[in-house]
């Protein structure tokens, strides 16, 4: 079954929130961190 995207400008706001957190946070597994919690904040989950 195919995903649907998210819509152009949400997925641009999240590359440019990406870009930021990698040139401002030096820790390798913070970025990890705050990376998924951006992702989160877009994610919808699925109703069962």
């Amino acid at each position: 079954m195919k995903h649907k995207l998210l819509p152009r400008s949400l997925r641009k706001h999240i590359a440019q929130e990406k870009g930021r957190i990698r040139r401002e946070v030096g820790d390798k597994a913070e970025q990890v961190r705050l990376v998924s919690e951006l992702l989160g904040r877009y994610r919808k989950e699925e109703k069962q």
